[in-house]
């Protein structure tokens, strides 16, 4: 399972300060800098807001976090993003654990339509697509926050729909282009979201495509994602 529960040995009490067999001395447990957040924060949260839509409750508040703390305002809980429906139809674990593991899959996908569609070639496309979908920055992200990643893995779906806009208007591009943007937002982390936007409209820039319907796009994927910024 992609969940660094070994940390819980690493870091918290009373584990930490046991002699394990075949580890050195008062120099404690081998542990890793990233990976804790998935352990004490991100994975609480999940099953905080999982609890609270199931008992009919909306995810506003979170009472066992100090005194109390906001949810669905707390930008990197991904309230709203479209694989929290995993966590309704499986054990919280398993859900994680696809959401997850098809990260660098969907990206390589994602980058492998957008390079075809600007004519690079089979093999050219498909190295492409595995340096992107597998690369440090998105495999780090896996292990310290479970679905950072996928503020990321939709630009090149965002970069193949203005592609196909390009060439022809077509209501399923626009859709497409919409998407990517609104499901970058909902994946909870702003500042890779922020980068992919700058560079989408950087290439829209360069790339010369149709800017009316490229803006339109992405006052909507604003609107459409409203209900989680506002309380931000």
């Amino acid at each position: 399972m992609p969940f660094p529960a070994n940390l819980l040995i690493s870091f918290y009490q009373p584990y930490a300060s046991y002699e394990w067999e075949g580890v050195t001395k008062n120099l404690g447990l081998p542990h890793k800098p990233v990976g804790h957040d998935n352990l004490r924060i991100f994975y609480p949260l999940r099953k905080v807001t999982t609890d609270q839509i199931k008992g009919f409750s909306w995810p506003l508040w979170n009472p066992y976090s100090f005194a109390g703390t906001p949810q669905l305002a707390t930008y990197q809980s991904a309230v709203l993003h479209p694989a929290s429906l995993l966590f309704f139809s499986l054990p919280q674990i398993d859900a994680w654990s696809i959401i997850v593991i098809l990260q660098p899959f969907l990206a390589s996908i994602f980058m492998y339509l957008f390079l075809r569609e600007i004519s690079l070639g089979r093999k050219a496309s498909f190295f492409g697509a595995v340096v992107f979908g597998f690369s440090p920055h998105l495999l780090v992200w896996m292990e310290d926050y479970f679905i950072a990643g996928y503020s990321g893995l939709f630009l090149p779906l965002i970069l193949y729909a203005n592609e196909k806009m390009r060439k022809k208007v077509t209501l399923f591009a626009f859709i497409l282009f919409i998407l990517g943007l609104t499901f970058s937002l909902l994946s909870g982390w702003f500042q890779t979201t922020m980068y992919v936007w700058i560079f989408t409209l950087l290439w829209i820039v360069y790339r010369r495509h149709h800017v009316f319907y490229s803006i339109v796009g992405f006052i909507l994927a604003i609107l459409i994602s409203g209900i989680h910024l506002l309380p931000n």
